[in-house]
């Protein structure tokens, strides 16, 4: 597979298992720089330990939970240290909530904080780096946003959720660029109808459109 990244910076939220290490695999073998994001050091640094001998240009571990206030701040700052710059950013993290709505409050709050809150704060930590790159964020839904099921609806509605947040940050990048609010450097983007607006912003699993 050649994605014609080599020698471009990715993060990964969530890369050590899953969707997310498959994501981090899949990059370095391409020979892109990817730092690895996890809530457990050891895993995040064997998951970049197996990227650097796949191939990856640079590969790091970073532990921070993005559930928490200021964990996705510190990952990015860590990565701007680590590349200089960012091309790309995949949320990957939130899988708790598969429960009954009946579920106590506390438990309601963690759910939001795992999946939404999570995903809201490294999109607003990271997007201002990504629009300097005309760089891509990824993030992640789930089938069970479109047929929900009532035993785990907590983790349905917060999907739902992150993918409302998802459009409407694409949408309003997209109008900020064409109103000449935002200025990017366009570097050697040209991959798509999204490279007049940037950054991209792509749902894991939806066509590029």
């Amino acid at each position: 597979m050649d994605l014609n990244i080599r020698d471009r910076t990715f993060l990964v939220f969530g890369g050590t298992s899953g969707i997310g290490l498959a994501a981090v695999q899949a990059l370095a073998a391409d020979g892109a720089s990817v730092m690895v994001v996890g809530r457990d050091n050891a895993r995040a640094n064997a998951a970049a330990s197996e990227a650097a001998a796949l191939g990856a240009t640079a590969a790091v571990a970073f532990s921070c939970d993005v559930a928490q206030p200021g964990g996705a701040g510190q990952a990015v700052a860590a990565a701007i240290a680590a590349f200089g710059h960012l091309d790309g950013v995949a949320i990957t993290t939130g899988l708790i909530g598969h429960e009954p709505i009946e579920i106590p409050d506390e438990r309601w709050m963690e759910v939001v904080s795992d999946v939404l809150l999570g995903t809201t704060r490294v999109v607003q930590a990271a997007l201002p780096h990504l629009i300097e790159r005309r760089g891509t964020i990824v993030t992640t839904g789930a089938y069970s946003i479109r047929a929900p099921e009532i035993a785990r609806l907590p983790y349905a509605s917060m999907k739902a959720a992150v993918a409302g947040l998802h459009q409407g940050h694409r949408q309003g990048v997209r109008q900020a660029r064409r109103a000449g609010q935002l200025r990017m450097s366009r570097g050697d983007r040209n991959c798509c109808a999204d490279c007049d607006s940037g950054p991209h912003f792509r749902a894991a699993g939806d066509p590029l459109r």
